[in-house]
C-alpha cells in the first residue's frame, strides 16, 4: 500500500471513528423525542463534513506514526528513542516539470513495517491535497526489470474511483439544487387567500417571523418545502381538492420544518453524503435525519391542528388519495417518498414519535461543542505517510501536471530560495516539510537542512547503534551526479586503462531523492565487523597477508577491507537481527537480491554521491584543488601506498561524513552498467536504484564502489568517481559504509 492508498484507508478510518461515536450520541438522545433526534443527526453529519474537510489540510497534527519511535537499535544520548524517520519523506508535487512522480526503492522508508507511513497527506498522507496525491499516484512507474516498461499504480485507480464516486454524489447534489430552483421558477402563485392566511398564523404560533410564501407546482405530487433566507411551501395542483382540515395538516406540517429549519440542515447532510458516499453509516443517517425530521415536524403539527388522532387520520387518507407524479432523479433527495409517508404513519400510530422532550438551548450548544471537540481529536490523528510537499515559491518554474521542475538550468538561485526558508522555525510533527535540500548550498545550510529534517520527523541529527556506530540524518534533495566533460578528460590523461570507468561517468544529470536516510558516519571497522561476523577478513590486520605493515597497530578502528560485496550483504543483514529489524537482503539464492526490509544495508550509488558532495558541485567536497584533498582523505599522496588509516582521522564533509574520499573504496548497492547514466540526459533521475543487473567490462554482475582509497590517486577518489568489481571478489582497497533508512 502506497501513499494514496494509506490516506484513502485512514480518511474511511478517522470518518468511521467519528461516526461510531456520533451513532452512539444519537441512539441515546433519540429517546428524548424526533426533534432531539434530528439535531443529532444533523450535528454529526456536520462535524463529520469538517473533520474530512480538515484531513485536506496540514491542521490539527496531534499525533503521527513519526512519534512512537524509531526502529529498535537506534539510541541518542540526548533525544530519548521514542522517534523515527519513517514518515518523512519529501514528495516534490509542484516542482517536477519533467520528472516522473518519485518512486519509493525497496528500502524506502514507508516499508514494512513502517509500511507507508505520510502526506500525503496528506492525505497524503497523510496532510497533502487529496487531489494532488491521485494526480502523482496516477504517474507511471518505471518497472525495475530489463524491458523497463511502465505499470500503473492499483491504488491510483482506487483513487481516481474514489473521486470518481465523489465527483459524481457532487454533481448530483448540484443538479438537484438547479431542479428546484427551475420548480420554484416554474410555480405558480395561489391567489386563494385561505393558505396564506394559516401560514401566517401558524409562523406566529411557532415563534417564526420571517415571510413564508406558499406557491402552486404542476411538478410536484406531494408539498414540499424549499429555501431557507425565503422559504417556499410548494403545494401540488390537487391542493384546490382538500377539505379544511386537510389543507390545515399539510400547512402545519410544512411551516414546521420551516420553523425548525429542516431544509438547510438536510442540505448539509446531503453534502456530507457527497463526500462520504462510500460509506453505509452516512447513507443510513442520513436517512434517520429525514424520518426524524419529518417526525418532529408531525409532533408540532399535530399540535396546532387539534391532536394526533385528528392529524394521524387526514394524513392516512392524503396518503391514499396521493396522485403519483415523477420527480426528477436529481431532485429526489429533496423531497418525501411514499415510503416516507408510510413510515410517519406507522410510527404514528404506534404513539412512537409523540414523545418530545426538547433540549434547551445550553444542551445543545454543549453537544455541538461536544463534537467540534471530538472531530477536532480525531482530525489530528494523522497517519503521516509521504509528505505532499508544495515547494514553495520561487523554487522553480510553475507546477506542470504535479512534477517537480528539476532542469533548472539555475541550481544556485534554486538553493538560495529552498534554503533561506530554513531560518524559519520548523515546528516538530508538523505536516508541512522543510524545503529540500537542493544543491549548492554551504555548510551551514547543510546543517540546518539535517535539523529542520529532523525536527520534522522527531528524530536527532545524530545517532549511535547498539555497536557503537554512528549516524547522520542526511535529508532529501537534488543535486547534479556524475563528472563533467573537463573532469572526464583530465583523469584519462592522468591514468590508464581506466576508460570505461571514467566515461561511465557521464552525462552529469539531475537526481532527485525523496528519501531521510542515516549514512554511517564513517566505514564499517574491523572491530565492528569482527563483532557482528565473528571474523577479521583484513589485510591490515594482525592475522592479515600485510601484517608486516600493521605489526604493533591497534588496527581495530582502521577500516575493514578484503571483504566482497556478497559479504557486506551478510554482515547488514546479521547486523538487523541483532538489533530486531527485518533484513534487506535475501541471502538464499545464486545472487543475493535486495528485500523491502527495515534494517541496515549499503547505500545506493546517488545516495552516497549526495551524502558525499553536502551540497557542493566541484571534485570533492572541500573543493576542486587536488592538493588539497590530502589535508582531508587518506589517499596515495600521503598514504604512501601504507595501507588504511583509523577512521575519524580528518575534517568530516558539511553533512558531518568522514572518510568519504579515501582510506579504502566503498561498495554501494548498485549493479554497475556503463551507460547507466545515459538514460537521465533528458529527464532527471528520481531515487534510482542502479540497472537491474550489470553488464560492466563485458562480464555480467559487477557491483559499483565509490571513493576511492589509500591506493589511489586524487582523481580517482572525486565525488563523482566510480569503479566496479565482481560481487564475489575481494581487495585491500574495498571496504563499506552503512545507512538505516
Amino acid at each position: 500500500m502506497n501513499t494514496l492508498g494509506l490516506g484513502l484507508v485512514w480518511w474511511c478510518v478517522q470518518a468511521t471513528l467519528f461516526l461510531l461515536a456520533g451513532l452512539a450520541v444519537y441512539v441515546v438522545s433519540r429517546r428524548r423525542g424526533p426533534a432531539v433526534g434530528a439535531l443529532t443527526a444533523s450535528a454529526t453529519l456536520l462535524v463529520l463534513t469538517g473533520v474530512s474537510l480538515l484531513a485536506l489540510s496540514p491542521w490539527p497534527v496531534w499525533w503521527t506514526p513519526a512519534r512512537l519511535g524509531r526502529p529498535p537499535g537506534l539510541r541518542d544520548n540526548v533525544a530519548d528513542a521514542g522517534k523515527t524517520v519513517a514518515s518523512a519523506r519529501w514528495r516534490p508535487t509542484e516542482q517536477l516539470t519533467d520528472a516522473d512522480e518519485p518512486t519509493p526503492g525497496p528500502w524506502a522508508p514507508n516499508a514494512e513495517p513502517f509500511e507507508n507511513s505520510t502526506a500525503g497527506a496528506g492525505v497524503n498522507d497523510g496532510t497533502g491535497p487529496a487531489w494532488q496525491t491521485v494526480l502523482d499516484q496516477m504517474q507511471p512507474e518505471p518497472a525495475r526489470q530489463a524491458d523497463a516498461q511502465f505499470v500503473w499504480r492499483w491504488s491510483g485507480f482506487v483513487g481516481l474511483v474514489f473521486f470518481i464516486g465523489m465527483s459524481l454524489a457532487l454533481v448530483r447534489l448540484l443538479l438537484g439544487l438547479w431542479v428546484v430552483h427551475r420548480y420554484r421558477a416554474g410555480s405558480l402563485t395561489i391567489t386563494d387567500p385561505a393558505p396564506a392566511e394559516e401560514i401566517r398564523q401558524f409562523a406566529a404560533d411557532m415563534g417564526f417571523r420571517r415571510p413564508i410564501e406558499v406557491r402552486q407546482s404542476h411538478q410536484l405530487g406531494a408539498p414540499a418545502t424549499i429555501g431557507w433566507r425565503r422559504p417556499l411551501v410548494l403545494l401540488p395542483p390537487v391542493w384546490k381538492g382538500w377539505s379544511r382540515e386537510e389543507r390545515r395538516v399539510v400547512l402545519a406540517h410544512e411551516v414546521a420544518h420551516v420553523a425548525r429549519g429542516d431544509y438547510p440542515a438536510w442540505l448539509l447532510a446531503q453534502f456530507s453524503l457527497a463526500l462520504h458516499f462510500y460509506h453505509p453509516i452516512v447513507h443510513w443517517l442520513t436517512r434517520r435525519l429525514r424520518l426524524e425530521q419529518e417526525l418532529a415536524a408531525d409532533v408540532l403539527g399535530a399540535r396546532l391542528v387539534g391532536g394526533r388522532e385528528l392529524y394521524l387520520v387526514t394524513l392516512t387518507r392524503m396518503v391514499l388519495d396521493q396522485t403519483a407524479v415523477n420527480v426528477s432523479f436529481a431532485a429526489r433527495p429533496f423531497f418525501s417518498t411514499r415510503g416516507t409517508f408510510l413510515k410517519r404513519i406507522e410510527m404514528l400510530g404506534a404513539g412512537k414519535a409523540m414523545h418530545h422532550v426538547p433540549w434547551t438551548r445550553r444542551q445543545t450548544a454543549t453537544l455541538f461543542a461536544a463534537m467540534a471537540l471530538f472531530g477536532l481529536i480525531v482530525a489530528g490523528v494523522r497517519v503521516q505517510s509521504g509528505v505532499s510537499v508544495p515547494v514553495q515559491a520561487g523554487e522553480s518554474q510553475p507546477a506542470v501536471d504535479n512534477k517537480v521542475n528539476v532542469g533548472n538550468n539555475d541550481p544556485a538561485a534554486e538553493a538560495q530560495n529552498g534554503s533561506s526558508k530554513l531560518l524559519a522555525e520548523t515546528k516538530p510533527g508538523t505536516s508541512e516539510p522543510p524545503p529540500p535540500a537542493i544543491a549548492p548550498f554551504d555548510a551551514e545550510r547543510a546543517r540546518k537542512h539535517q535539523e529542520a529534517w529532523a525536527q520534522y520527523a522527531g528524530v536527532p541529527v545524530e545517532c549511535t547503534n547498539s555497536l557503537g556506530m554512528k549516524f547522520e540524518l542526511i535529508p532529501p534533495g537534488k543535486f547534479m551526479m556524475g563528472s563533467t566533460a573537463e573532469e572526464i578528460e583530465e583523469g584519462l590523461k592522468l591514468t590508464q586503462g581506466m576508460e570505461a570507468w571514467f566515461k561511465s561517468q557521464a552525462p552529469r544529470h539531475s537526481v532527485i531523492l525523496t528519501q531521510l536516510v542515516y549514512v554511517g558516519v564513517h566505514e564499517v571497522t574491523q572491530a565492528e565487523y569482527e563483532k557482528v561476523m565473528g571474523n577479521n577478513p583484513s589485510s591490515f590486520a594482525a592475522s592479515g597477508n600485510r601484517k608486516d605493515i600493521s605489526a604493533g597497530t591497534d588496527t581495530s578502528r582502521q577500516p575493514v577491507e578484503h571483504v566482497s560485496w556478497n559479504a557486506a550483504a551478510e554482515f547488514c543483514n546479521k547486523l538487523s537481527e541483532q538489533e530486531k529489524l527485518k533484513p534487506c537482503y535475501d541471502l538464499q539464492g545464486k545472487v543475493i537480491t535486495p528485500l523491502a526490509g527495515t534494517g541496515y544495508r549499503l547505500p545506493t550509488e546517488a545516495e552516497w554521491e549526495h551524502a558525499c558532495r553536502a551540497g557542493t558541485t566541484t571534485k570533492y567536497w572541500l573543493g576542486n584543488d587536488d592538493r588539497q584533498l590530502a589535508n582531508v582523505a587518506w589517499v596515495a599522496n600521503n598514504s604512501h601506498y601504507r595501507g588504511t588509516t583509523a577512521i575519524g582521522s580528518f575534517k568530516p564533509n558539511p553533512f558531518g561524513l568522514q572518510d568519504m574520499h579515501g582510506n579504502v573504496s566503498e561498495w554501494v548497492q548498485d549493479w554497475a552498467e556503463p551507460t547507466y547514466y545515459e538514460q537521465f540526459m533528458k529527464d532527471p533521475a528520481v531515487d534510482p536504484l542502479g540497472p537491474p543487473q550489470g553488464t560492466a567490462n563485458r562480464r555480467p554482475w559487477y557491483k559499483v564502489c565509490r571513493g576511492g582509497s589509500w591506493y589511489n590517486a586524487a582523481s580517482i577518489c572525486r565525488s563523482a568517481d566510480r569503479c566496479w568489481f565482481d560481487p564475489s571478489d575481494a581487495s585491500e582497497i574495498v571496504g563499506f559504509r552503512v545507512v538505516l533508512s
